[in-house]
């Protein structure tokens, strides 16, 4: 079973006053939606395109394995060997949402299955410590590099959210509140 790469939102919108609380949570939610779906559709695919190393702050790879995977793979960009992780991050998909958040996770077919760590015995302070192996440590790596969400992207899905929210006041046909005075 591949590990889930997750992407969680909590945003907080003010109320329309005009709106009942339940409706507000409903029209938050779908813009909860929309915003994840925007997401994984536009920005995840560009983790995977080469020279982004440095707008996504990815960890520097060595020359010598730079080299060895151009030869064996014929690949140079980051996260791209074979292009497996590419293709399961970016077609594979969840979604949920509530007026509160979202979370999206894509599913990555890395190789040992899930992240487990060894525990070692401290001596010297009789502590229980965890030590992650060096292929561990790379998949944690790998995994924060997808799952980067850079200030640009926060603002987009921030814009979606505004735009969308009014649209969907009107295409729902919420009741809104009138004041008497």
């Amino acid at each position: 079973m591949p590990n889930p790469v997750g992407l969680q939102v909590q945003m907080k919108y003010p109320q329309d006053p005009r709106l009942y609380t339940r409706d507000h949570q409903k029209i938050s939610r779908l813009c909860n939606i929309d915003a994840l779906d925007y997401h994984h559709r536009k920005h995840t695919i560009k983790h995977f395109q080469p020279g982004n190393r440095s707008r996504y702050g990815f960890k520097p790879r060595s020359l010598k394995y730079q080299r060895y995977k151009a030869k064996r793979y014929g690949s140079s960009v980051d996260l791209v060997k074979t292009g497996k992780t590419k293709l399961y991050v970016t077609k594979t998909r969840q979604i949920t949402a509530t007026g509160n958040g979202g979370r999206l996770v894509m599913r990555a077919p890395f190789g040992d299955g899930s992240i487990k760590s060894e525990l070692t015995l401290n001596r010297i302070g009789r502590k229980i410590t965890r030590k992650l192996i060096n292929s561990q440590v790379g998949l944690i790596y790998r995994v924060t590099e997808i799952e980067t969400v850079i200030k640009s992207e926060q603002e987009a899905l921030g814009k979606i959210i505004e735009r969308n929210y009014p649209r969907y006041i009107k295409s729902l046909g919420v009741p809104i509140r009138k004041e008497f005075k």
